[in-house]
């Protein structure tokens, strides 16, 4: 991205209006990393957390207030690493204030992340110290990262996990650029339940996989029996579209005249790089929305390579009425008039 768009990160952060479905973490997860610096992988159980008091953390910007705990795991399958069966002691630190730094609470089942030190066991990321797993979870003869992907997609199909965990198994599989990942996915779309379908369609389209855009597409012509989490969610899924191949669907939901949909439709479209994306980015430059139109004017410039009319964001706010009326203007010499409208 050129640097004259540095803006665009945080522009990004406020068209896309998702509702999330669980705390906001300061950093996304990162399974390959994951897998690779643990010691120890396994399935189990937390059987009980001792609370050993006040403490301070030092993340490197000064000491934070914090709380220690041990906590005592029972193994029921390894996936990495060698350790002897029984409870195992795990000690950490959990700061009070809310950085996405957190533990773990007892009777919690999951897929444990642990890295040795000493006689203790200790979380190889504290903002990940577990992901969630099935029990009597099935493991295949693969690789450990591919384990680790069979096993969030069994969370998917699971019955008996709760809400939170889907999310969370949704969230890592959707970070994870495998083969294997959009299989487990593409998998899950047949779910029965519609709400599991349209989660899972929407971390499809919010990695750029077309292949749950026709499902989203759907729901949000139709949202009559949407909440409005599941509305905003299915919207911003959209911003994370770059196929061209999205265009048409994208124009379609311009129909619906939603401003959450607008949002995430006019990022996917600038994205596109298609010139089939410059009529429904021409009909946003009237849009009410400052933003909006603003990413009308970007997508344009970008995907006619005019960079002289391709402004960042502080120098369309000084002088949006020429990029405006010089885009309008282009669009009626260079478009279809019947489709600028």
């Amino acid at each position: 991205m050129p640097s004259k768009h540095g803006t665009f990160i945080s522009l990004l952060a406020a068209l896309l209006t998702i509702t999330p479905l669980k705390a906001t973490l300061i950093r996304a997860v990162n399974l390959v990393s994951l897998t690779t610096r643990a010691d120890i992988i396994a399935i189990g159980e937390v059987t009980s957390v001792e609370n050993r008091g006040a403490t301070t953390l030092d993340l490197g910007g000064g000491p934070l207030q914090a709380k220690h705990f041990v906590a005592y795991l029972r193994m029921d399958q390894v996936l990495k690493g060698n350790i002897p069966p029984g409870a195992q002691i795990l000690d950490f630190t959990v700061p009070q204030a809310p950085i996405g730094i957190h533990g773990v609470a007892p009777g919690q089942y999951g897929i444990f992340f642990l890295s040795e030190d000493q006689s203790l066991l200790r979380f190889t990321d504290p903002m990940y110290p577990s992901l969630p797993a099935p029990r009597k979870a099935k493991l295949p003869s693969a690789t450990v990262l591919d384990q680790v992907t069979a096993l969030l997609g069994q969370v998917l199909q699971s019955p008996e996990v709760s809400d939170t965990e889907r999310v969370e198994a949704l969230d890592a599989l959707g970070r994870l650029e495998t083969n294997l990942a959009r299989d487990t996915l593409l998998q899950a779309l047949s779910n029965p339940s519609e709400n599991i379908r349209l989660d899972v369609a929407r971390t499809l389209v919010a990695r750029n996989d077309i292949s749950g855009l026709g499902i989203v597409e759907e729901a949000l012509v139709h949202p009559s029996k949407l909440s409005t989490i599941m509305i905003s969610n299915l919207a911003g899924s959209l911003g994370g579209l770059k196929d061209w191949r999205a265009v048409p669907a994208l124009k379609r939901l311009l129909d619906t005249n939603d401003q959450r949909i607008i949002k995430g439709v006019v990022i996917a479209l600038r994205q596109s790089g298609s010139a089939d994306a410059l009529e429904p980015l021409a009909r946003l430059l009237t849009n009410s929305d400052e933003q909006v139109r603003y990413y009308a004017v970007v997508g344009m410039g970008e995907i006619t390579r005019q960079d002289e009319w391709t402004p960042a964001f502080d120098e369309f706010q000084k002088n949006e009425a020429k990029y405006l009326s010089y885009w309008r203007d282009w669009a009626t010499s260079n478009l279809p008039q019947d489709t600028t409208k």
